[in-house]
């Protein structure tokens, strides 16, 4: 749609809000022991600083004429910080010869090299 002047492009917001909330200050250590970043980004888990109305300005930006050449990109925005994000590529594959997958063969295939090394750095609290 690129074409008629249409633009589509994604936030991937930073900010305190009600749904982070929640969150269990065991949250942060899970996180560290993953190797997984703090929601600031800076490398500590100071979260207080994100206000959610930080976010609106480059909505603002992207919605308006200022931004007519940006499409198809990510943007990363959280307190006085807006990143352009790069472009997913694909780390690793899996294939099958029978044209669909059947839930036996996916399992072990994405098990077994896929998502291997994939752990979850929030598992589910234990009851």
């Amino acid at each position: 749609m690129g074409r008629y002047g249409v633009t589509a492009n994604s936030i991937a917001p930073r900010a305190t809000t009600r749904m982070i909330g929640a969150i269990p200050e065991s949250a942060a250590e899970i996180r560290a022991r993953g190797g997984v970043a703090s929601l600031s980004g800076d490398g500590g888990d100071d979260v207080q600083n994100l206000d959610p109305e930080g976010i609106a300005p480059f909505i603002c930006y992207l919605a308006s004429d200022h931004a007519a050449n940006i499409n198809g990109q990510t943007f990363l925005v959280y307190g006085n910080t807006v990143s352009l994000m790069s472009q997913p590529r694909p780390e690793k594959a899996i294939w099958t010869e029978e044209g669909h997958w059947d839930m036996d063969d996916l399992s072990n295939q994405a098990r077994g090299y896929l998502t291997a090394d994939i752990v979850n750095p929030a598992p589910a609290q234990q009851r």
